[in-house]
């Protein structure tokens, strides 16, 4: 008879690095993860790290390959950012589904339905991936708008994100080589027939460029579904495990942490109690004050 397998057999799951537990949770903090270390990646290999007999043009041209691959990369991070937003929001709870079920940028496929078979990619993931469109402003802007009420690409930023996407659509397509529309696209002519040239600082820069962007959409999120959230929750209503978690969930998504070393932030239920009691006092607030807005009105007069 064969001896039975042994359950302990079986490898132990990893622990969770702190850069996938903001990928899964906190898709802010896991872009400014990606933004910071793709910026100290263009740093890396500066001339300073390099021999007298390494630097020159040849090297000046290594490194300018690396930036541009690493543009792309930053532009990439980005995108997946504007879209795990609203994955994210879509899996957290339903108050976004009948502003989704309104989308016409949002098409799903039989074969994509059928690719997650034995995944465990999320509602969100499923609906939200596969989109197209993201390499837009206004877009973007528009969609935002749809879903959270607000706008994350102010207006004098507009022109300059879409540059930045058409560099990014050079790099993915073209090798980095700047074809004669593109330039046109960007008002570049100089540029038409040549290769973009990027080193570290202009990465540095583009990263603080979309960083208050970033930060934007994630509170954008955030707000939308922590007073929609909160409204629902009844002043007597004992505060339940379940819906500690989904306030914890919603916390975690409009958090941005600044620093790849920071963990996320573990919460209690005394904070959610004091979060809670915040929004009833200011709902109460508002209530009063709008009866005593109507009372100072004047009133009407009579017709003669």
């Amino acid at each position: 008879m064969p001896a039975r397998k042994s359950n302990h057999s079986k490898p132990l799951p990893k622990p969770e690095s702190q850069a996938d537990s903001k990928r899964r949770l906190s898709p802010g903090s896991y872009f400014f993860h990606q933004g910071r270390s793709i910026v100290l990646a263009s740093q890396y290999y500066s001339s300073g790290r390099l021999s007298e007999t390494c630097k020159g043009a040849v090297a000046a041209g290594h490194h300018n390959t690396i930036c541009v691959a690493l543009f792309g990369q930053l532009m990439a991070s980005f995108e997946d950012l504007s879209k795990e937003v609203v994955a994210r929001s879509v899996d957290i709870a339903d108050y976004l589904d009948l502003h989704i079920a309104k989308c016409d940028w949002i098409k799903i496929s039989t074969p994509q339905v059928l690719s997650i078979r034995g995944s465990d990619v999320s509602v969100g993931t499923l609906l939200i991936g596969p989109t197209q469109g993201w390499h837009s402003a206004e877009a973007l802007n528009n969609r935002y708008v749809s879903l959270f009420g607000g706008r994350p690409v102010p207006e004098d930023a507009i022109d300059h994100l879409n540059r930045l996407w058409i560099m990014r659509h050079t790099v993915a397509h073209n090798a980095g080589r700047v074809t004669h529309h593109d330039a046109a696209r960007m008002a570049a002519t100089h540029l038409s027939d040549r290769v973009l040239s990027v080193d570290a600082k202009y990465i540095a820069d583009t990263f603080l460029f979309l960083r208050p962007i970033a930060e934007s959409m994630v509170q954008m999120a955030h707000d939308r579904y922590l007073s929609q959230f909160l409204s629902t929750l009844d002043d007597h209503e004992t505060l339940s495990t379940r819906q500690f978690f989904l306030w914890e969930s919603i916390k975690h998504l409009g958090l941005f942490l600044d620093s790849r070393s920071k963990r996320l932030p573990l919460y209690d239920m005394q904070e959610f109690r004091a979060d809670s009691d915040r929004y009833r006092q200011k709902r109460e607030l508002l209530s009063t004050e709008v009866p005593s807005r109507r009372n100072t009105a004047p009133k009407k007069r009579s017709l003669p």
